[in-house]
């Protein structure tokens, strides 16, 4: 099979349409735990439960807030898309719409067939390339890493570095992270916001350039977010992830940062906690370059980890 036949099976599901037009990224983070299983040596049929306790924290962190975390539904649904198949031990029909009860996705199990599972689990490079390639799709650089840490994939250990003066050691996969931004883009943000980070004011430079300074896309490119300086804010490395991930949103009218409930930890306060409510330190000095009220609205919608009633 020819790569792009290969990405085009696991990248191009048949999903749910959320708000804002934006694909529900469920099957695609069910995938990426599939994959790990597959490198780690496990079995190919996953029991239900280890698949929801395993699934549940990928989607309350990546897919958009919902009160109610519902595995069961791309655990079920995946396998009409022709690369994930269930078994259960119950003797009573299973339903041909709709989803089991707790009872019967308790004796379900599912896993990759048995093609896609063989070829992931003896190809870990080519494994590795279809979890790339959902990631570029769906989620900015920032966040593959942790992604993937939390699907239970470790890049190192999982498949290993390839030894530069061996060269008969077998192809091992080799992490890019890929960029298709505008490269104008970092830029004229960062000068928008004057070199500073737009939460905390941050703004070292060396040699007269400014470091751990970067352009955050307000609503991601990966749908469809444009590469203009509305769309984007000036954040220090740490806020840029942290608002990436979800962890603080800006209020669409008056531009006061949010700090996600689910925010904690040590030192949470004073990187994020403390600017709770502030409006934003920096904004610049061209109203129509200001945060606009659309883009954010898609950001508290689809990735602010909190309920975005309090905010729309």
């Amino acid at each position: 099979m020819r790569p792009e036949e290969l990405f085009q099976r696991f990248t191009k599901l048949n999903t749910a349409t959320l708000s804002d037009g934006i694909k529900a990224p469920h099957k695609y983070l069910l995938l990426l735990f599939a994959i790990g299983q597959c490198l780690k040596g496990k079995d190919r049929m996953i029991p239900y439960e280890h698949v929801k306790k395993a699934l549940e924290p990928l989607l309350k962190r990546y897919a958009p807030y919902a009160k109610t975390l519902k595995p069961e539904l791309p655990f079920w649904h995946l396998q009409n898309d022709g690369i994930w198949e269930l078994e259960s031990t119950e003797s009573e029909n299973l339903p041909n719409s709709g989803v089991p009860g707790k009872k019967t996705l308790a004796e379900m199990h599912g896993g990759l067939t048995q093609e896609d599972y063989e070829l992931f689990s003896n190809n870990p490079d080519i494994a590795m390339s279809v979890a790339q390639e959902i990631l570029d799709l769906r989620y900015p650089s920032s966040l593959h890493e942790q992604i993937l840490e939390t699907a239970g994939i470790d890049i190192e250990s999982d498949i290993g570095v390839a030894d530069d003066n061996e060269p008969n050691t077998s192809k091992k996969f080799q992490w890019f992270r890929r960029h298709w931004r505008d490269p104008k883009f970092p830029k004229e943000v960062i000068k928008a916001y004057e070199n500073q980070c737009a939460v905390c004011r941050f703004s070292i430079r060396m040699d007269e350039k400014p470091i751990g300074l970067e352009a955050a896309h307000i609503k991601w490119h990966q749908y469809d977010g444009p590469a203009k300086v509305s769309n984007g804010l000036a954040l220090c490395a740490i806020h840029h992830e942290l608002f990436d991930a979800g962890a603080f949103t800006i209020s669409p009218d008056v531009y006061k940062v949010k700090v996600s409930d689910l925010f904690s930890g040590q030192g949470d306060d004073e990187m994020l906690g403390r600017y709770d409510a502030d409006t934003l330190r920096v904004l610049p000095n061209v109203k129509n370059d200001h945060p606009n009220r659309q883009y954010l609205v898609w950001h508290i919608k689809n990735i602010y980890r909190g309920d975005p009633s309090s905010l729309l």
